[in-house]
C-alpha cells in the first residue's frame, strides 16, 4: 500500500453539538489506497466524523482538508432514496445528479447482476428492505467510481452472504481502482475483515490508532 499520496488532512479539528464538545482537536490523515475504519462506542462521533469528511457539517476551529480533485461519496447507515422510484430509477437518479457518463449504466448492470437485484430493482423502493436499499447505493458508489467512499456503519441491514460479497467488491475497488474507503463500524469480523488501519475515537480524541493486525 503507498503511504505517500495523502487524500484527507485533519489538524486540530474542534466540533461541537448543541455546547456538547464532540471533539478535541483531533487529528487524522488518510492515504490513498486505504480502507480506514472509525471505532468508538454510540456517540463518540463516528457518524460525526463521516458527516464533517462528507461536507454535511462544519467545523469550528482547525483543518479539514480532502486533497483538490478528489471526489466523495456518502452511503449513510439509512440510504436516502425515493421511495415512489424503483431502485433502477434511483440510480439513474444519481447519474444524473452526478453528470456521470455512460459507463455508469454499463456498470451498474454489472453489480445489478452481482447483487442478484433482477427480482425487484424494477420495483418500487417502498416495497424494498433496509438491506436491499442499500445494495441499491453500494450500486451507485460503485459505478460513479469516486476517490472517496464515505459509509457509515455498512453492511449491518444486509444478509451475510450479501456482507461477504460487498466486502469483497469493496476491497477489490480500493486495490484495483487507486481508490480508498473512510467506514464506521463497531462490528469486530467487519473491521478485522474489511479495514486496513483503525482508528478509535473516545472523549472527543483518538484514542487508539493503527493496522487492523496489531
Amino acid at each position: 500500500m503507498c503511504k505517500t499520496n495523502k487524500i484527507i488532512s485533519i489538524q486540530n479539528l474542534v466540533f461541537s453539538y448543541e455546547e456538547e464538545l464532540i471533539f478535541k482537536r483531533i487529528d487524522v490523515t488518510v492515504f490513498r489506497n486505504e480502507i480506514l475504519c472509525i471505532k468508538g462506542r454510540n456517540g463518540s462521533g463516528k457518524t460525526t466524523l463521516l458527516k464533517l469528511l462528507a461536507g454535511i457539517l462544519s467545523g469550528e476551529e482547525g483543518s479539514l482538508r480532502i486533497f483538490e480533485g478528489k471526489s466523495l461519496f456518502f452511503v449513510p447507515s439509512s440510504p436516502y432514496l425515493y421511495e415512489k422510484l424503483t431502485g433502477r430509477e434511483n440510480v439513474s437518479l444519481i447519474k444524473q445528479l452526478w453528470n456521470a457518463d455512460e459507463s455508469y449504466d454499463q456498470k451498474a448492470e454489472h453489480f445489478y447482476e452481482v447483487f442478484d437485484m433482477a427480482g425487484y430493482v424494477d420495483n418500487l423502493v417502498e416495497t424494498y428492505s433496509l438491506g436491499m436499499k442499500y445494495k441499491v447505493f453500494l450500486v451507485a458508489a460503485l459505478s460513479l467510481n469516486c476517490d472517496l467512499l464515505l459509509m457509515d456503519e455498512p453492511l449491518n441491514a444486509m444478509d451475510v452472504q450479501g456482507q461477504d460479497l460487498a466486502i469483497e467488491l469493496l476491497k477489490e475497488y480500493c486495490a484495483s481502482t487507486d481508490k480508498t474507503i473512510v467506514f464506521s463500524s463497531h462490528i469486530r469480523d467487519l473491521v478485522n475483515t474489511l479495514a486496513t488501519r483503525e482508528i478509535e475515537l473516545n472523549h472527543g480524541v483518538i484514542a487508539k490508532g493503527g493496522k487492523v493486525d496489531e
